[in-house]
């Protein structure tokens, strides 16, 4: 018994021990991302106590109660879907209030996406209690049968994925007709003023369509489709509308819940669909908008976003689009999970033709006969011949949308200052011709001449592009609240200003400074032109310029024409020379035995995309593709720099007194002299917890382009937004915002300005300081069901909006991670996919776009994207992010990478000298990657660049949010969260009885020894 007693005493000692061990490790790991671990848990890790005077709170909310900014989330989206949802057929209004919903998205709609871009669903308002509040009867037994239906017919995700080698298909998975046999007819009596019919598709991160059988789980699904694709109408979804138009509806609305323009040629051409309504996804309140437009109280004004082609499909854009896997993929990374993430490419083979520049333009050449614009070599037509035809190839053009009166448009007068030096402007004044009081939104846009020189040195031109836009009524609005309609009969004056280099195109064989590359305006005719639409656009300068051919057309808008003289070259910008700086991320700079021809209009027929084909990975590639391209021998040999770094010294500043300093004083240096040098490195590497050294608080950072992802009061105890967790406001999520389609679809200034403002008031009620959003990649094509996201296919949309919701959001302290930085354009093997373009088509398309918006948006920070350029990940991309970026856009704000998902990918050095701020670390941080002060005690380099980016984050951050209620006073305050208390007891109390056990376990041994040894003398 005695010998069992001790082995129990071992027992628990050893177990004790165990447990102290386990939990010191885990203490250990845990405070290693402290900042993070509180984050998770919803613990407020400010190390320093804030203070209650309102004096030291740089930015203040409008609202002073969260109540308030709740009220305001619900009235803007309900506004900027009523304006933003696009009247494509029809007018959606409804005489009567007896309406009856199909449709499984009815019921299960998209109301956000998936991941980053999730609104909160239970404050999503249904489709059908929005009607209701709004004074319409719903069937309650359709919308009782849907409720019953979707258990077995849930909308279905998108596919794609990442590290995939094939494409997988998706389904839409509607209700099939067969169900609705057991609906009775007459429950719809009383409720037949209008059948609305919701269709839609999925949108997400992380997901993506294909066309044809690929993209398709079932091919049955779409046997009947006139295209055969995932965006056209389902077999069960056509069945559906037929069913619906012979039940007897005085009128049949179908509304288009998807961020991916649909294929809906049919519905177009349908006699017996009164009203389709494009509404993408309507976050938590914008189906109150949805309903205003059905009840009549407001006429729609919204502008489609992108191009509905008739087979997206065939677009150039959709040639090489997918999972495509280098030859020799198992040759360049030999581990067994793709942790180099270097298997997969994506050639874009339509150079700057995509969206509406793409089938505009070849219309206009297809009507002046040139270019070979009308012969179709390679199968790119809708019905499959060899005649390239406009009318059958696009359903509706980009900026199309049917609104509420009938407007004239007249250009009266134009300032345009073709240096771009100062702001240009062109006023058109609009006449209400109609019969109702509405708004309405004026496109601008212009017509560069395509010249001999552009043909014989590959300069590529679009034969019509957006140039800016305004809306009616917004010049008298002082917010969102307030609605300035125009009467009958009335006329406004509606200005549109730009910028003159935006409309510059990129050459990349202009020789100059003993460089290469330069943005160039040739002399000739600029015709400027408004109208509904990119095509109502483009017919007005070609009846402007050719009468005779276009006899039979009647355009909307009016033509005005500026002649340049003389060309003009843009070759240095922020003192930086202009030059190509993207060669790499060409494929044809490689010599792998695999060529792109780009898309010309110089020859339609001949160079359109028929698939890159197979590709090879050189030597040369293979080196870049495995990531490890920092070569610190040659860096450090290069290096010119300071040899000497000071970390540590007192010198008594704290970092509060940089607020309001600019980049260069020299006052920075002594705080950076404060630091040490792994904190330096810590926050490098996504380690950010507060500095007590110089009193800099951690910086608290959320996602989404549909709103903060953060809740009302989860960071915002001991400051003047603490919010009690019994306020109903309490816990209030401000994810909720219609997608950023929707948003540009309102082709509003005043809205989506205003939608910073209240995102920016989210974040001091959350208590966050970072927000990585706006979206501003380009739709590239129809298939990316990350869609949502993203503004348009259009980069001037794009950085307009994206420089409005920047610039309001910034003014509140919010430091804006705009995303993703550049060109993730699908996404399908996102991490790591190399993707190979030419130099004009990525300056002109997407990063034109991410210019406006940081140049005109006040930007401080940005987040760059997952795949690579060429064979390099973007943010180690020297030519992109040092050339560029911070080059030639003078960018001095803090830039960090997306999510690091493999180690072994973006690697911390080679993204340092690129010039990136912080690695958004994922699981990794400066213990995987080895970056500590011994590991790069000799390395000048890494040193010199760790000390530039904290550097920038402190001029990002100081002069943010973080510091509200932050002064010289502040102290640390001692505080410990939760957690570590409890980790520090556990372990505590692990030990003490480790020692008990073990004391026992002695004494007990001992004893028993003694008694062995009495009883062997016996």
């Amino acid at each position: 018994m005695n010998k069992k007693r001790s082995h129990i005493f071992r027992g628990l000692a050893s177990i004790f021990l165990a447990f102290t061990v386990l939990f010191g490790t885990v203490m250990s790991v845990a405070l290693s991302w402290e900042g993070r671990v509180n984050e998770l848990l919803g613990v407020s890790d400010d190390t320093f106590a804030r203070s209650q005077d309102p004096d030291d709170y740089y930015y203040k909310s409008d609202y002073e109660d969260p109540a308030d900014l709740i009220k305001a989330e619900i009235a803007l989206n309900t506004r900027m879907e009523a304006e933003g949802a696009v009247a494509l057929k029809g007018t959606p209004a409804v005489d009567g209030t007896g309406v009856t919903l199909f449709g499984m998205r009815s019921q299960a709609m998209q109301y956000g996406g998936s991941m980053g871009s999730l609104v909160e669903s239970k404050q999503a308002v249904r489709l059908a209690d929005a009607l209701e509040e709004y004074g319409f009867s719903v069937n309650p037994d359709m919308v009782s049968f849907y409720e019953s239906m979707e258990e077995n017919y849930a909308p279905t995700k998108a596919a794609g994925g990442n590290c995939v080698d094939i494409n997988k298909g998706s389904t839409v998975n509607e209700v099939p007709v067969k169900e609705y046999f057991a609906v009775s007819p007459d429950s719809m009596e009383g409720y037949k003023d209008a059948a609305v019919v919701v269709l839609g598709r999925d949108a997400g991160e992380g997901a993506c369509f294909y066309p044809g059988e690929d993209g398709t789980a079932d091919p049955d699904e779409f046997s009947n489709s006139p295209t055969g694709n995932i965006l056209s109408l389902s077999n069960a979804e056509r069945a559906l509308i037929n069913y619906v138009e012979n039940q007897g509806f005085k009128k049949v609305i179908v509304l288009l819940n998807s961020a991916c323009a649909m294929e809906i040629e049919e519905l177009k051409q349908d006699d017996a669909v009164d009203s389709i309504l494009w509404i993408g996804n309507p976050g938590c309140y914008g189906t109150y908008g949805i309903a205003q437009l059905l009840k009549g109280d407001v006429l729609p004004s919204g502008h489609l976003t992108d191009t509905y082609a008739v087979n997206s499909a065939l677009a150039p854009a959709m040639r090489d689009y997918g999972a495509y896997v280098f030859t020799n993929a198992d040759d360049i990374d030999t581990s067994s999970n793709n942790a180099l993430r270097s298997r997969w490419y994506l050639a874009e083979e339509e150079s700057i033709y995509i969206g509406y520049k793409y089938y505009e333009t070849r219309y206009f050449d297809s009507v002046l006969e040139q270019g070979n614009a009308s012969q179709a070599l390679t199968g790119e037509t809708a019905d499959g011949g060899k005649v390239w035809d406009y009318d059958n190839e696009v359903s509706y053009s980009f900026g199309y949308g049917v609104e509420g009166s009938s407007f004239s448009e007249e250009i009266t007068d134009a300032k345009i200052d073709w240096s771009g030096e100062t702001q240009s402007e062109v006023t058109v004044k609009v006449t209400n011709t109609g019969d109702n009081a509405a708004k309405h939104a004026v496109q601008l846009y212009v017509s560069l001449p395509y010249t001999d020189y552009d043909k014989e040195n590959g300069v590529e031109k679009s034969a019509i592009q957006l140039v800016g836009y305004g809306k009616t009524g917004e010049a008298q609005e002082n917010s969102f609240e307030d609605v300035v309609l125009l009467e009958p009969g009335e006329s406004e004056d509606v200005t549109v200003t730009f910028t003159a280099t935006d409309l510059y195109s990129y050459d990349m064989t202009y020789e100059h400074d003993d460089v290469t590359g330069a943005y160039i305006l040739e002399a000739g005719d600029y015709y400027f032109a408004t109208g509904n639409g990119a095509h109502d656009a483009v017919q007005g300068v070609l009846k402007e310029q050719y009468p005779d051919k276009m006899k039979d057309t009647e355009p909307t808008g009016d033509v005005y024409k500026e002649t340049v003289d003389s060309e003009m070259t843009l070759t240095e910008s922020n003192e930086t020379t202009v030059q190509n700086q993207l060669t790499d991320g060409d494929l044809n700079s490689y010599n792998c035995g695999t060529e792109i021809t780009y898309l010309s209009r110089n020859d339609w027929a001949h160079t359109f995309p028929v698939g890159i084909g197979e590709i090879t990975a050189t030597e040369e590639m293979i080196a870049l593709l495995r990531n490890e391209i920092y070569d610190k021998e040659a860096e450090n040999a290069a290096y010119e720099g300071e040899t000497e770094f000071t970390y540590g010294a007192d010198n008594g500043v704290q970092a509060i007194a940089l607020r309001g300093l600019d980049y260069d004083d020299p006052l920075y240096d002594k705080v950076l002299d404060e630091v040490s040098l792994q904190d330096m490195l810590n926050t490098y590497c996504s380690l950010m917890n507060s500095n007590e050294d110089i009193v800099m608080p951690k910086e608290n950072g959320a996602d989404s382009p549909v709103g903060l992802l953060g809740t009302i009061g989860k960071y915002t105890a001991g400051t003047l937004y603490e919010v009690a967790e019994d306020d109903p406001s309490y816990g209030h999520s401000t994810a909720v915002y219609v997608s950023e389609n929707v948003v540009a679809a309102t082709f509003s200034p005043e809205l989506s300005s205003e939608q910073g403002r209240l995102i920016g008031n989210a974040g001091l009620w959350d208590g966050y300081t970072g927000w990585n959003a706006p979206g501003l990649n380009i739709h590239r094509n129809q298939y990316n069901a990350r869609n949502l996201e993203y503004y348009s296919e259009d980069p001037i949309l794009t950085g307009t909006m994206g420089s409005n919701v920047y610039r309001q959001a910034v003014a509140y302290g919010m430091v804006v991670a705009g995303k993703h930085f550049a060109f993730n354009d699908q996404e399908t093997n996102r991490d790591g996919l190399a993707v190979f373009l030419s130099e004009q088509a990525a300056r002109e398309n997407e990063l034109r776009g991410f210019q406006i918006a940081f140049r005109d948006g006040n930007a401080n920070s940005l987040m760059t994207a997952f795949n690579r350029l060429g064979c390099t990940h973007v943010g180690a991309s020297k030519g992109l992010m040092n050339g560029i970026l911070r080059g030639e856009w003078g960018f001095k704000g803090y830039v960090i990478t997306d999510s690091v998902k493999s180690s072994q990918y973006f690697l911390p050095s080679e993204c340092l000298v690129a010039g990136n701020d912080r690695m958004l670390g994922g699981s990794n941080n400066v213990s995987v990657w080895g970056y500590t002060e011994d590991e790069v005690a000799d390395d000048m380099v890494i040193q010199a660049g760790v000390r530039e980016s904290y550097h920038r984050y402190l001029y990002t951050y100081v002069n943010s949010s973080v510091m509200n209620g932050i002064s010289e006073k502040t102290d640390a305050t001692g505080v410990i969260a939760w957690w570590i208390l409890a980790l520090q007891l556990a372990m505590g109390i692990s030990f003490v009885l480790f020692v008990v056990f073990l004391v026992l376990f002695i004494l007990k041994y001992r004893k028993e020894r003694k008694n062995n040894e009495s009883e062997k003398i016996q």
